[in-house]
């Protein structure tokens, strides 16, 4: 493979992750809807998608490296930033695909932290309610103790 095959192979692997990216973008936005919503199974179903589309982008990410890695060696290079040097078609391209998977991952950076805060949100108010109900039962308890149980013991001794 020519050095223009390995850019055009980073370019379309990148531009299948920047796809995946906006798709994970979308599920992060329903996600908070979801979480507002208290629409819990719902929730799992689409954390399952995103699951999907993660394991998508771990591939290409193990792909683009294969092919980065390849191309570097080719041309001797320690860093991308050097490659517009040798004028290869598709670099520019490459550059503003990176560039705006960067931008999306940072907006889905942004989003996650934030489904992250409201869950947490959630989590204590239910440990405040779980707390609340075993202190009234506790107290309850205290009020009104259950009787004891004795056990009646009455034999017939007549023979």
């Amino acid at each position: 493979m020519e050095a223009k095959d390995y850019v055009q192979r980073l370019n379309e692997i990148s531009a299948k992750k920047l796809a995946l990216v906006e798709e994970l973008v979308l599920y992060s936005r329903n996600q908070k809807e979801l979480i507002t919503g208290d629409r819990l199974e719902e929730l799992e179903a689409l954390l399952s998608q995103k699951q999907q589309r993660m394991d998508g982008i771990d591939k290409l990410d193990e792909q683009f490296t294969i092919y980065a890695s390849r191309l570097k060696s080719m041309l001797s290079l320690n860093s991308f930033e050097n490659l517009p040097r040798y004028n290869v078609p598709g670099t520019t391209e490459l550059k503003a695909l990176v560039l705006k998977i960067n931008q999306k991952l940072t907006e889905l950076k942004a989003l996650e932290d934030e489904n992250i805060a409201m869950v947490k949100d959630e989590m204590r108010d239910t440990q405040d309610k779980i707390k609340h109900n075993t202190a009234f039962k506790r107290v309850t308890g205290a009020y009104y103790p259950a009787a004891p149980q004795m056990p009646s013991v009455y034999f017939d001794k007549k023979k």
